[in-house]
């Protein structure tokens, strides 16, 4: 018997025990490589590399686990300003088992949409306003999704995502293909997630996660924990609705800040809102800038 509470650097002779907690990333590979025993399975013999066939491996590996911690107390804070009844939440000690659950709950709706549209215009992406995507969810979901399935070795879910489990839906695209399945999807979600865990996915409809769907017009306040980067304008944290990639404006049509006469500057309809908001929004902004004596 032998004993390494902090850990061994000259790995011993008869027998290898992993103790994960006193390596980091890396670190933890490098220890089983100097081992020997990384990528030491052989999936044809169902063994050990280098055993005989059948025979039961020497070599005993024992996992202790290193779910990272996280400070939960800010995303608390934040949640808190419109759901103050959340009283905790925690880190998942099986984080990357259950983001795959919930990607494994949401896969019937996931690629619903694409499939949709690929057969009925050759396009994966719901068009609108002369462009056919892809839009700020799709692009959420290819770069940070992209970015976790193609990630390094090591790699844990709160290297990327810190403290929340991330949620990955085409929320609009679905609600355009067919919003009968969309309320299925947020009754899927709705019971998949966890009260004390922090979530957070991309929304860009205008109605966020509830899209106009009096059936499910409760749903943030069913699940308050998923923090909702809303492009539309109901959600936590306000994020650019970009319809389309865009090229800079040259330098001709620059001004410099001190130049500038516009107390603001809006672009869009003063109607297509509930209760007239854009024509009241349009108002205040005269009425304050006619007192402040700009334009």
């Amino acid at each position: 018997p032998f004993m390494h509470p902090t850990g061994w650097e000259t790995p011993p002779e008869e027998r290898v025990t992993y103790h994960a907690n006193y390596a980091a990333n890396m670190d933890k590979i490098a220890k089983l490589q100097k081992a020997g025993v990384w990528d030491a399975w052989s999936e044809q013999s169902k063994g050990c590399k280098g055993s005989a066939e059948g025979e039961v491996a020497k070599v005993a590996v024992t996992t202790i686990d290193d779910a990272p911690t996280k400070d939960m107390e800010p995303v608390l804070q934040c949640l808190r300003l419109t759901s103050p009844q959340i009283t905790t939440l925690k880190y998942p000690s099986d984080a990357e088992a259950h983001f795959e659950e919930l990607r494994k709950v949401l896969s019937e709706w996931f690629d619903y949409a694409a499939k949709k549209f690929m057969a009925d215009m050759k396009n994966p992406y719901h068009c609108g306003e002369g462009y056919c995507g892809p839009w700020i969810e799709n692009r959420w979901i290819k770069r940070f999704l992209g970015g976790w399935e193609n990630r390094s070795a090591g790699t844990r879910l709160s290297d990327i995502f810190g403290p929340f489990i991330p949620i990955f839906m085409t929320y609009v695209d679905l609600w355009v293909a067919n919003v009968f399945e969309y309320e299925n999807m947020i009754e899927a979600l709705r019971k998949a997630v966890r009260p004390d865990v922090a979530y957070i996915t991309v929304v860009q409809h205008d109605t966020g996660l509830v899209s106009s769907r009096e059936k499910i017009i409760k749903i943030m306040k069913e699940i308050p924990n998923v923090l909702v980067l809303s492009a539309g304008g109901y959600g936590h944290v306000p994020i650019p609705l970009f319809k389309q990639p865009e090229e800079l404006l040259g330098k001709r049509f620059f001004k410099a800040m001190d130049k500038r006469e516009l107390l603001t500057s809006y672009m869009g309809s003063d109607h297509n809102a509930p209760q007239d908001m854009r024509k009241k929004m349009i108002k205040t902004v005269n009425e304050e800038a006619e007192k402040l004596g700009v334009k």
